[in-house]
């Protein structure tokens, strides 16, 4: 059954970041293109993407200003901006003129079952996006692409019969890495390094980015290399990027909110990133990955895919260590990693994931 609208549950601010609301907007331009109205239901935090999401032609409700010291179940719910009933409770008001059949698909740390049961009064399906394989969700597809993840990590936290569907397979990508993956087969590698892309998350408030810039002119890399660092639209540290960029001894170009980067990532030798669902677009064009790990749920996910093979992780709190990381990368370690990571991510995710939505596998 196709739907007449979708509306999605997710946030982005200085706290949360902007990974949620990406992946979303990935699977909303494939949704929309099946002829299906796509919302967002967004709180307007600092560090909104609100004006993003409208700039790339989708309509946003907006929820009410964010409250401060909200009673909470649990630590993500404070991400909310309000308690998980007054969430849902906002949410289906505002829903109550829709016209014809509703979906809704959360992806939100601070949603678990009661938001999804109270939401069920007005929506005939729940799709929710997870990692965390933490909480109970009362929903009819759950989708979690965490590396290694398996159908029974959710084991007692949604419903039999939940269709549930795991694994870098299903990885939210948009159509522009899908469509440039075949340009990657003939990637190359070779030392010294000439283009490093630095993209430490959408908004990075702690700018691990300036720390990167720092370690880089540090280490051996020639003065000619190009650093081309990318910072979201949200990002708080443009101006501080700008004036670190030209003081240092390397090429360094400061973009922010760029639509362009499948091509940015195939024009680089080397990223050096964050953990986060930005990840999987570096492993679907075979773009070695050097990982800074931010935040403490992203540990576990990080250890799991060095282990593999698939990145290399630096911690950016010690001083230092990327510079040691980076002087001593060499050209198998290189092809190892684009290698392990373009096995791992066949960019078809988005596609999986609608066909299964649409009652079409």
């Amino acid at each position: 059954m196709v739907p007449d609208n979708v509306f999605f549950r997710a946030d982005a601010s200085l706290e949360i970041g902007s990974g949620h609301v990406m992946r979303c907007l990935a699977l909303a331009v494939a949704l929309e293109k099946k002829g299906i109205k796509i919302f967002f239901l967004s709180r307007p935090h600092e560090g909104n993407l609100i004006s993003f999401v409208r700039d790339k032609g989708f309509s946003v409700v907006e929820l009410g200003l964010p409250k401060e010291n909200t009673p909470t179940t649990n630590g993500y719910e404070q991400w909310l901006g309000a308690s998980s009933r007054a969430d849902a409770m906002e949410s289906l008001e505002l829903l109550a003129d829709i016209q014809g059949t509703v979906w809704m698909v959360t992806d939100h740390y601070g949603i678990g079952d009661s938001w999804e049961k109270a939401i069920r009064k007005r929506v005939d399906k729940v799709v929710s996006l997870d990692d965390l394989a933490n909480r109970k969700h009362d929903c009819d597809v759950l989708i979690d692409s965490s590396f290694e993840r398996k159908a029974a990590d959710y084991e007692g936290l949604v419903a039999e019969g939940t269709r549930i569907l795991t694994g870098t397979k299903y990885c939210l990508l948009r159509s522009e890495f899908g469509q440039t993956r075949q340009k990657a087969v003939q990637r190359t590698f070779e030392l010294p390094l000439n283009r490093i892309l630095v993209t430490l998350g959408g908004v990075d408030i702690h700018n691990i980015t300036k720390l990167v810039i720092s370690e880089l002119d540090q280490s051996n890399i020639p003065d000619n290399t190009h650093l081309d660092v990318v910072i979201g639209p949200a990002s708080p540290h443009a101006d501080a990027l700008q004036t670190r960029a030209n003081q240092s001894r390397l090429r360094v170009d400061i973009n922010q909110g760029v639509n362009n980067m499948a091509e940015r990532l195939m024009l680089a030798d080397l990223c050096i990133g964050a953990v986060g669902s930005s990840v999987w677009e570096r492993c679907c064009l075979g773009c070695p990955s050097l990982v800074a790990t931010i935040a403490a749920n992203q540990a576990e996910g990080t250890r799991k895919l060095e282990s593999s093979g698939v990145v290399v992780s630096f911690s950016p709190l010690v001083p230092g260590e990327l510079k040691r990381v980076v002087d001593a990368i060499d050209v198998p370690t290189l092809k190892m990693l684009s290698v392990n990571g373009f096995s791992l991510v066949d960019g078809l995710g988005t596609e999986r994931i609608v066909r299964v939505l649409l009652g079409q596998e």
